[in-house]
């Protein structure tokens, strides 16, 4: 975030346990404010418009967008840390993010270029993954809402990130960012995901030119460029230029997910087809230092926009199914009891063990079982170790609180025990102490975290 102004006439200077020490920046919906807990921490507080506190309609998309707040993972986006919905001044408290926003950094050291650039497009597109996986859609993508913190970018400002009806299309108006809006948002059709990655195509363009791909001054100007013109990509170059070109579709059905664009950054697919050649499109007269408006622009004579034809066309259009508008319960969390602690440790090292001797290390050597058991004792090890690397990763998701993913250690140790008696079924010789660390162990495990499940139940 960029460096605190002073507050003034009319801020507040506390609110609930946090005093406010200067504004950060301004929205549609509230102020946001550098705040500092009792201990002297720095935390980000978005008070909601005082305008707005009697609007049921702008209260709800607050409270949606504290609900989005929750669903998002929190290395992608400012985590929250308190919130009042219910008091005369709504506010949200979440983590401070030292560093400039995107759009400040391009106008204060130019465009991005070489490794900072794949960085930002990996980085960024990361979090669109997470966000997307949460069952959110941002929905106002844009350099001034990319955070370059120093441990990497998050995207902030969720506040029409659930503007949406239950049929998945907007309700009744246009909101967004203009310039970084995607067809579908302009014609009021349905709109999902590939919106955002729409908007993140144009906001890469935005990174490594310094102007917004489709920023022309007059908002029909702008309409007209992202119906009809293809932007020039000769400044990303390479397989980013290929993969932005592919997001950039006018049709948010070729769009790739985001899943997709982060595989094809990391080289982990086959590159998409190579994009058609584009359209140059000069860069605007003048270099904009401040972020756009969401508001709409008076409009004199504005070319009509060219909308295709199946956009405007009665029928099924793939939509994007957003969680409920009501406010979110809350949410039991797994939480880290003594018994998760213990049990997920546990868990770990069972893993480890398995992993580094690649299967029973209790067992005789495997020339002692001969050629015809050799080749099962290399399955076994096979298995042992894909079991134990798969609970390596359950287990990342336990320590974040996810109780789907305790089930899976509780499913995957009474795999590994089955497996283990299987194999000494079939005659191989075990030594004594390999009972205790094959089937003692793995009960304990188990025990303990189904222990924490059902407390957590309860709570």
């Amino acid at each position: 975030m960029q460096a605190a102004r002073p507050l003034v006439a009319g801020d507040p200077v506390r609110l609930g346990a946090y005093a406010l020490v200067g504004r950060l920046g301004a929205g549609g919906q509230g102020v946001v404010y550098l705040g500092a807990d009792s201990s002297g921490r720095q935390v980000a507080v978005k008070l909601m418009h005082a305008q707005l506190i009697e609007d049921s309609a702008a209260r709800g998309r607050f409270v949606r967008e504290l609900a989005a707040l929750h669903r998002v993972a929190g290395f992608c986006t400012a985590q929250v840390l308190d919130a009042d919905m219910a008091g005369a001044q709504p506010y949200i408290v979440s983590e401070y993010v030292p560093g400039r926003s995107l759009q400040d950094l391009v106008v204060g050291e130019g465009p991005r270029t070489g490794a900072d650039l794949e960085r930002l497009a990996i980085g960024t597109v990361t979090a669109l993954t997470a966000i997307h996986q949460a069952g959110i859609v941002h929905r106002d993508f844009k350099p001034p809402n990319v955070l370059m913190g120093q441990d990497g970018p998050r995207v902030i400002d969720f506040g029409i990130a659930l503007a949406l009806d239950n049929s998945g299309t907007m309700t009744s108006q246009i909101v967004g960012t203009p310039a970084y809006m995607a067809p579908e948002q302009l014609v009021e059709t349905g709109i999902g995901p590939p919106a955002d990655l729409f908007a993140w195509g144009a906001t890469m363009l935005y990174a490594a030119t310094g102007h917004s791909p489709f920023e022309a001054g007059a908002y029909a100007a702008v309409v007209y460029r992202i119906m009809n013109v293809d932007p020039d990509l000769s400044a990303l170059g390479g397989q980013l230029a290929n993969v932005v070109g592919h997001c950039l579709a006018k049709d948010p059905v070729d769009r790739p997910g985001a899943q997709e664009v982060l595989l094809q950054l990391i080289g982990q697919t086959a590159p998409l087809a190579s994009h058609p050649a584009t359209v140059p499109v000069p860069p605007p007269q003048h270099f904009p230092t401040s972020a756009p408006s969401r508001e709409s622009v008076p409009v004199l004579a504005p070319p009509p926009p060219q909308v295709p034809e199946h956009l405007l066309a009665p029928g099924p259009t793939r939509t994007f199914q957003p969680p409920p508008s009501a406010p979110v319960p809350a949410t039991r969390s797994l939480g880290r009891s003594p018994a998760v602690v213990t049990g997920l440790a546990l868990a770990v090292l069972l893993s480890i063990l398995d992993l580094v001797a690649l299967g029973p290390t209790a067992f005789d050597p495997l020339p002692r079982l001969g050629a015809a058991k050799a080749s099962s004792s290399l399955l076994a090890n096979a298995a042992f170790a894909g079991l134990g690397a798969a609970t390596l990763v359950a287990a990342i998701g336990a320590w974040r609180g996810s109780r789907t993913a305790v089930w899976a250690i509780i499913a995957l140790r009474a795999v590994r025990c089955g497996l283990w008696f299987a194999w000494i079924s079939s005659g191989v010789r075990v030594q004594g102490n390999a009972i205790a660390l094959h089937t003692v162990v793995p009960a304990i495990v188990i025990a303990l975290l189904c222990w924490g499940l059902w407390r957590t139940r309860r709570t």
